[in-house]
């Protein structure tokens, strides 16, 4: 079990880990959850049905496609968590231009992935993610095949790459 004491939270989450999303607003954070358009609603409808009118205010719905439009985000989240979201080759250089965007030196990044996806993820994408992030695997289920890894931005003025043509 992790413990965090924190002021903003950034979401990927798939509908399903919404729910969970939603747990990071009871010890006091400001949570904001993305997903593609499709599937806000249901994320919204989680929000409004598992949170008091009290908290509802500290929680965000909001669309992302990565890499686009991001100057509409902060860049100063203290945690973003992530599941499940490497599942494309063609994606990855996006993903990694969000993260980039979206954090500080001092944001802590916990990815989670099923390694049924590894094969995507090449060397080339693992060395690029590790020029920008410090990562390491903090926790590891043999059963489930699913590895955390936690991230951290290497350098705070790095200019953002433009990875994407």
């Amino acid at each position: 079990m992790l413990n965090f004491s924190f002021g903003g939270f950034f979401f990927f989450p798939n509908c399903d880990e919404s729910i969970r999303s939603i747990n990071f607003l009871l010890p006091g954070g400001d949570v904001t959850l993305t997903d593609q358009l499709p599937v806000l609603h249901q994320i919204a409808r989680n929000v409004t049905t598992n949170i008091s009118p009290e908290q509802i205010h500290r929680a965000k719905v909001r669309e992302l496609a990565w890499g686009k439009e991001l100057k509409c985000y902060p860049s100063d989240f203290d945690f973003i968590l992530g599941s499940d979201i490497i599942y494309s080759k063609i994606s990855f250089p996006l993903l990694l231009q969000t993260l980039l965007h979206l954090s500080s030196q001092n944001t802590i990044i916990y990815l989670s992935s099923e390694m049924k996806y590894k094969f995507i993820v090449d060397e080339a994408y693992v060395n690029l993610l590790t020029k920008y992030f410090n990562s390491e695997i903090v926790s590891r289920d043999n059963e489930l095949d699913i590895n955390l890894y936690r991230m951290t931005k290497k350098c705070p003025d790095t200019e953002i790459p433009q990875l994407c043509k």
